[in-house]
């Protein structure tokens, strides 16, 4: 369980990032080096731990583990920015953060007004621009972004927003009811993980013994397949993904909808499902042999 907490929140993070750095037509591409950097622990890494329990027995696989992870912590604690991004104001003319009736909902730090008085979000909003038409000029043209932060706000330990954390922790549960397209995403990126640890699983307890009596080193090797498996995935399908959604787009007008990459889902579904049933029947049969 405190497993799954700690990835969801980085799983959470980088699409974020993503969201807000890059085009909606390069959003899979993207996500997909991150992935393919992900596959790299997860698949390469019990192949090193096989080579690891060869060379200097099971126990030095938790050291390794234990190792790995300090590093990791260590480089995101000084290395990673603040995750909760709140647009420097400052130089704003246009923006004035007096609070305006009713006081509940207002009277918060993070909500500020236009000059059309309209409450805009500041912590949720990518960057502040306000229309402003200048002196003797037809068209309104548009303010840069404010000033870069500093490195001491951008990697605060802690930024205190005054947001509704509760509001917050349900909205993801809500967003998951109330679109089937991201339920059905959801299911289908839980199940394809829950049947690889299932596959990970079964390797472990299954080719160390009869008849196959692989070493621990042998039986991480076995990981190089679905690593191959996984890069395609990533450095193929995802760019496919992206230039899918482009075609559709222009097809219905311009307009783009999220369930568009849902289509390249159905031939992933034939071969991630034709995997699995080779892998488990040819273990199933060598068995009963």
């Amino acid at each position: 369980t405190l497993v799954g907490v700690g990835a969801s929140v980085a799983m959470t993070i980088v699409p974020m990032t993503i969201a807000d750095l890059f085009f909606v037509y390069q959003f899979a591409t993207m996500s997909g080096l991150f992935m393919f950097a992900q596959s790299i622990g997860a698949f390469l890494g019990p192949t090193i731990a096989g080579f690891l329990v060869d060379l200097k027995g099971w126990r030095w696989m938790r050291w390794g583990n234990a190792i790995a992870l300090a590093v990791n912590f260590v480089v995101v604690l000084f290395l990673l920015e603040e995750s909760t991004f709140v647009p420097n104001t400052r130089g704003h003319s246009d923006i004035k953060t007096k609070a305006k009736e009713p006081e509940s909902f207002y009277n918060r730090p993070y909500i500020l007004f236009t000059k059309d008085d309209e409450p805009m979000d500041i912590v949720d909003m990518n960057r502040l621009m306000t229309p402003r038409a200048p002196p003797r000029a037809p068209e309104p043209s548009l303010d840069l972004p404010p000033e870069p932060k500093s490195l001491r706000e951008r990697f605060a330990l802690i930024t205190n927003t005054q947001r509704p954390i509760k509001e917050r922790f349900l909205a993801p549960f809500v967003i998951l009811i109330s679109f089937p397209a991201v339920a059905y995403t959801a299911l289908t990126y839980g199940g394809t993980m829950a049947w690889l640890e299932m596959m990970q699983y079964i390797m472990l307890t299954r080719l160390d013994s009869l008849p196959y009596n692989y070493s621990p080193q042998e039986v991480g090797l076995f990981n190089l397949a679905p690593f191959l498996g996984h890069l395609l995935g990533c450095l193929v399908v995802a760019p496919l993904s992206d230039r899918w959604i482009v075609r559709l787009a222009h097809k219905n007008g311009g307009i783009y909808h999220p369930e568009m990459r849902l289509w390249i889902t159905l031939p992933a579904a034939l071969f991630v499902c034709g995997g699995m049933l080779l892998f488990g029947i040819g273990i199933a049969q060598v068995s009963n042999t």
